[in-house]
């Protein structure tokens, strides 16, 4: 009985290692709110802001995450006119008129891939599954290219 519990304890501490270890390597990506984007205006930024609205528990945006987000990120992390922003839409902050940016956009679909510029929104690309990282790369690209 005692070799059984020793190897159960030997188990779970090898199971939350391996947790840990997972926790630890998942990427992190800056994220925005309606009032953050709301102040970057206020602020008389100019610069190009990809955003990928997304929410918890949506598999497409988890998907997405793990896929095509990385690359759209590399892309831009070396442009200074360009942000590369996730925007939960169920952690959101609304902007000081109480408006939510995906709302005002007319973005009811997840996960939506968006590029902002000066208060407008052009919506790049809507939904994703996996084999379509190239599509959503070429269409954020051309949006990109045009506003700067």
């Amino acid at each position: 009985m005692k070799k059984i519990w020793i190897s159960l304890l030997v188990l779970a501490a090898f199971a939350g290692s391996v947790f840990f270890v997972q926790a630890q390597t998942a990427p992190s990506f800056a994220t925005l709110t309606s009032r953050a984007y709301e102040q970057q205006l206020n602020d008389g930024s100019d610069k190009v802001t990809v955003v990928m609205f997304t929410m918890g528990g949506c598999r497409p945006c988890l998907v997405a995450k793990k896929s095509v987000w990385p690359k759209i990120v590399k892309q831009y992390e070396n442009n200074d006119q360009v942000n590369v922003f996730l925007l939960p839409i169920d952690k959101d902050q609304a902007a000081s008129d109480g408006s939510l940016l995906h709302k005002t956009a007319g973005i009811s679909q997840m996960p939506t891939f968006a590029v902002l510029y000066n208060g407008s929104v052009e919506v790049a690309h809507v939904g994703f599954s996996a084999g379509q990282e190239q599509i959503v790369q070429a269409k954020i690209d051309q949006l990109v290219k045009s506003h700067q």
